[in-house]
C-alpha cells in the first residue's frame, strides 16, 4: 500500500504510457499481484495504489475524504487474518528408486583426465554438469511432484467476469524451473537454426516494435507506389495449450536435438498435473494432456520451435508474434490473389497436419490501396471477414494505414512511437 505515482497507468485494462509505468506494470505481473482500487485517490489520478497476491486477503475497501492539510484521499481497508494459509512441500528426486550403481558405473566409465586436458575453468564444469546431468536423467527417476502445477489465472483485459480474460500461468516449484533453466541452455544452442527470422516474441534482439516496423513498412512501401495490399490477421484458438506433445517431440529430434535432451524433454512431458488456484480454493487436479504451459521457463521455447515451420513454403510476407500471426500480399492482380490464397490453403493444411485450430471468426482481412478490389479469402472452408480497423500487438491499424492507439498498453506505446518515426503513410 502506498503513493506509487503512476498518473498514466488504467488499470480497468492494465495499460500504460510512459516507459517506468510500463516496466512497473511488467513488475506487478511478473509477481502476481493484483491491484484493488478502482477508484481516484488524487483529484482524478488514482496514485495511491493497494497490492496483493490474495484478494480474499483484503476486506472492506474504501477512499473517503483527505485528511488534514494533505491533498490525497483516505484509503481504508481489513485484513483478514483467518485467511488460509496454504504450504506447500515441493519433492523433486525420487533418489530411494535411484539406481546407483549403473550411475557410478557410467561417471566411472568417463575418461576424466583425458576428456579435460588443456580445457579451461568453464568448459570443464560444462562437461561435469552435462555429464552428471545425463546419468541423472537415466538413473534417478522423477516424483510426481515435479510434474505437479498450481494454474493462476491472470487478468488481461475485458470484464472480469469473464473467464476468457485471464491467462492462465503455470507455477512450479523452484528445483523444477532450475532444472529446466539448464536444460534451456541445451535446447536453445542445438535449436539456433530452427527459429526463423519472421518470429519476434521469445527471441533475443526482437520485440513487438522490430515485428510491426518490419511488416508494416513492407505494405507501406508497396502502397505508396500504388500497389493494392490484403492484410489477413490469424487467430489460433488457445495456441499454447493445444500443442500435441507427440508432434513436438518428433520436431525437436528431426531439428536435431541430442537424444537424451528428447528423452528428457518426453519425460517432463508425460504424466503431468495441474489445478486451478484462487485465492485459497483449489480445483480437482487434472492430467495434461497436450500444451505447453505458459509460465514455464522451456514453454515459449518449445511454442517457438513447434510453430517455426509455419513458414514452410509460404511465398506471401509471414510474420509472428508468439502465435499472433499474419499475412499480406500484394492482390491488385489475378497472379497475386491466387498466391495470397494458396498461403492461406498451406497454413490450414499446416493447422490440420498440426492438430492446432485457426479461430476463423476472428480471422479478418484489411484491404489497403485506392484501387483495392477487395476480393474475399478463404481460410479451409470458411470465407473471411473483411475489416476496416484492427489492432496488431496494441496498435489500431486502418484501411488508411493511419494508426493509432485506444488506451495505449505498455508495448502499443512505444510501437506507436516507433512507427511514427517510419514516416505516417496516407493511401495514394
Amino acid at each position: 500500500m502506498g503513493d506509487f505515482n503512476y498518473p498514466d497507468i488504467c488499470w480497468k485494462n492494465n495499460t500504460a504510457v510512459q516507459m517506468s509505468s510500463i516496466k512497473f506494470l511488467e513488475c506487478i505481473e511478473d509477481c502476481f499481484l493484483i491491484q484493488m482500487l478502482d477508484v481516484p485517490t488524487r483529484n482524478e489520478a488514482l496514485l495511491d495504489l493497494l497490492l496483493t497476491n490474495q484478494e480474499n486477503l483484503l476486506c472492506n475497501i474504501s477512499v473517503s475524504d483527505s485528511l488534514g492539510c494533505s491533498d490525497h484521499n483516505i484509503v481504508e481497508f481489513g485484513i483478514l487474518l483467518s485467511t488460509l494459509k496454504v504450504s506447500t512441500k515441493t519433492k523433486v528426486l525420487d533418489f530411494r528408486r535411484a539406481n546407483f550403481s549403473s550411475l557410478r558405473a557410467q561417471l566411472g566409465g568417463i575418461p576424466w583426465e583425458a576428456s579435460v586436458e588443456d580445457k579451461g575453468a568453464s568448459e570443464c564444469w560444462e562437461f561435469f554438469k552435462n555429464a552428471l546431468l545425463e546419468a541423472q536423467k537415466q538413473f534417478i527417476p522423477f516424483k510426481e511432484d515435479w510434474k505437479k502445477a498450481n494454474v493462476t489465472p491472470i487478468y488481461k483485459k475485458g470484464l472480469k467476469e469473464d473467464p476468457g480474460n485471464y491467462r492462465p500461468i503455470s507455477l512450479t516449484s523452484v528445483p523444477g524451473k532450475v532444472m529446466e533453466q539448464i536444460l534451456l541452455g541445451a535446447v536453445t544452442s542445438q535449436m539456433k537454426h530452427v527459429i526463423g527470422k519472421s518470429q519476434h516474441r521469445f527471441t533475443k534482439g526482437k520485440l513487438c516494435l522490430t515485428n510491426l516496423i518490419a511488416f508494416y513498412n513492407k505494405v507501406t512501401c508497396s502502397v505508396d507506389v500504388g500497389r493494392a495490399v490484403d492484410i489477413v490477421y490469424l487467430d489460433f484458438s488457445k495456441a499454447f495449450d493445444t500443442v500435441p506433445h507427440s508432434l513436438l517431440l518428433e520436431k525437436l529430434m528431426r531439428y536435431g536435438l541430442d537424444k537424451w535432451s528428447v528423452r528428457w524433454m518426453r519425460n517432463w512431458l508425460a504424466g503431468r498435473t495441474q489445478r486451478v488456484v484462487v485465492n485459497s480454493s483449489f480445483s480437482i487436479r487434472q492430467l495434461v494432456t497436450s500444451g505447453v504451459p505458459q509460465g514455464l521457463i522451456l514453454g515459449p521455447t518449445l511454442f517457438n520451435i513447434f510453430i517455426s515451420d509455419l513458414d514452410d513454403g509460404i511465398k506471401c510476407t509471414l510474420m509472428k508474434f508468439a502465435d499472433d500471426t499474419k499475412l499480406s500480399g500484394e492482390v491488385d492482380t489475378s497472379e497475386g490473389r491466387a498466391t495470397l490464397q494458396e498461403d492461406l490453403d498451406r497454413l490450414e493444411e499446416w493447422a490440420n497436419k498440426n492438430l492446432m485450430k485457426f479461430n476463423k471468426d476472428k480471422c479478418k482481412v484489411l484491404h489497403l490501396g485506392k484501387h483495392n478490389p477487395r476480393v474475399q479469402h478463404r481460410l479451409g472452408s470458411t470465407w473471411l471477414e473483411s475489416s476496416s480497423v484492427e489492432r496488431d500487438l496494441g496498435v489500431l491499424v486502418d484501411n488508411k494505414l493511419n494508426e493509432r492507439t485506444m488506451c495505449c498498453s505498455g508495448k502499443a506505446s512505444q510501437q506507436d512511437a516507433g512507427l511514427h518515426q517510419q514516416g505516417h503513410h496516407q493511401q495514394r
